[in-house]
C-alpha cells in the first residue's frame, strides 16, 4: 500500500458536506457574538451621551444662566445676591443629575442657593459659607466644560 492510495482513500471517506455545515455554524456563532458585542458597546455610548446631554440641558446650562443673571438688589446695604426662585424651582428636580463634587460644593453653601439667595463674598462678615459665589460659579463652569469635553470624546469615539 503506498501513500498516495491511503490519502485518496481517506479523502473519499470524509463527508465534506457535514464539515461545511459545521464551519457555517461556527462562522454564524462568531458573527452573532461580534454583532452582539458591537451593539452592546454602541448602546452603552448612546446611554452615556444621553445622560451627559440631560445633565447639561436640565441642570448645568439653566444653572449657569441663573448665576449669570442675579436679580437687582433693592437694598444697597445687603451683600446678598438674589436669584429668580421660579427659575431655581425649575431645576431643583434635576439636582440628582449633578456630579458628586457639585453636591459637595452645594452642601458647603448650606442649600441657601436653592432658597433664592447667596452671599456674594465668603469673606463678608456674618457669612457662614466656606465658599464664595464666584468660586461656586467657576466650579459650575468647570463642570460644564468637563461634561462638554466628555460628550465630545464620546461623539468622536463612536
Amino acid at each position: 500500500m503506498n501513500n498516495s492510495t491511503t490519502i485518496a482513500e481517506l479523502y473519499a471517506l470524509i463527508d465534506w458536506k457535514w464539515l461545511i455545515y459545521i464551519l457555517i455554524i461556527l462562522m454564524g456563532i462568531v458573527v452573532t457574538i461580534s454583532i452582539h458585542y458591537s451593539t452592546k458597546k454602541t448602546k452603552k455610548k448612546a446611554r452615556q451621551r444621553a445622560y451627559i446631554e440631560k445633565q447639561l440641558e436640565k441642570l448645568y446650562y439653566p444653572l449657569i444662566n441663573i448665576l449669570n443673571t442675579p436679580l437687582p438688589n433693592l437694598r444697597t446695604d445687603e451683600k446678598e445676591l438674589k436669584f429668580d426662585l421660579k427659575k431655581i424651582a425649575e431645576i431643583i428636580p434635576f439636582k440628582h443629575l449633578a456630579s458628586d463634587d457639585f453636591i459637595e460644593i452645594e452642601k458647603r453653601l448650606k442649600n441657601e442657593f436653592w432658597n433664592g439667595s447667596i452671599v456674594a463674598d465668603n469673606r463678608v462678615e456674618g457669612n457662614n459659607y466656606d465658599i464664595s459665589f464666584e468660586d461656586f460659579k467657576e466650579f459650575v463652569e468647570a463642570d460644564i466644560k468637563r461634561l462638554e469635553e466628555k460628550l465630545q470624546s464620546i461623539k468622536n469615539s463612536g
